[in-house]
């Protein structure tokens, strides 16, 4: 369930495209990590690699994610509803 963020009541509570919508991304998620670990165990094989991963991950760990948010926008009632309606749907119907 660590992939998901959730208890595993709440990934099953899913609206099943959601969950395979979820789920196609772990494979991703898994990459990415795995591409992090030999990024620090080829970095250890010798002192300069590990300086650079060390300065690497260092800067990457600094940097806070910036993003900018329009807060000016309005309330789109009629999508919210839209929304909540597929949410309750079965799939198929």
């Amino acid at each position: 369930m660590r992939f998901y963020g959730m208890a595993y009541r709440e990934v099953l509570d899913l609206p099943i495209r959601a969950f395979w919508s979820l789920f196609a991304q772990i494979r991703r998620l898994q990459a990415q990590e795995d591409m992090r670990q030999l990024d620090v165990f080829i970095g250890g094989q010798t002192s300069e690699n590990s300086k650079i991963v060390k300065e690497s991950l260092e800067r990457e760990h600094d940097t806070p994610v910036k993003k900018k948010i329009d807060f000016a926008g309005t309330f789109d009632r009629e999508g919210w509803e839209a929304l909540k309606r597929m949410q309750h749907q079965k799939v198929g119907s």
